[in-house]
């Protein structure tokens, strides 16, 4: 919610609920990630127990508001008038 909410102060909404839901779907990979336990979860859990779960889901909400906001200017890039 706090993305699309500070997302909608920027851009319209249309824009701020891809960003919220994309951010949303890169932290629920990132958790099913660790999760399901797949190569080098084990060893990042217990390296950094609750706090390292909790560091790689926000790198995961991270990643996918950074594919987000890429698209939105590479969307908007394609609106400028030409000369």
């Amino acid at each position: 919610w706090g993305i699309y909410f500070l997302g909608s102060q920027v851009v319209d909404a249309r824009w701020a609920l891809r960003w919220a839901l994309l951010a949303f779907v890169g932290g629920l990979l990132a958790y099913n990630y660790l999760v399901l336990d797949f190569p080098g979860a084990q060893q990042a859990v217990e390296e950094r127990g609750t706090v390292g779960f909790l560091q790689i889901s926000l790198v995961g909400l991270g990643f996918g508001f950074a594919v987000a906001w890429l698209w939105s200017l590479v969307a908007e890039g394609g609106n400028q008038p030409k000369e």
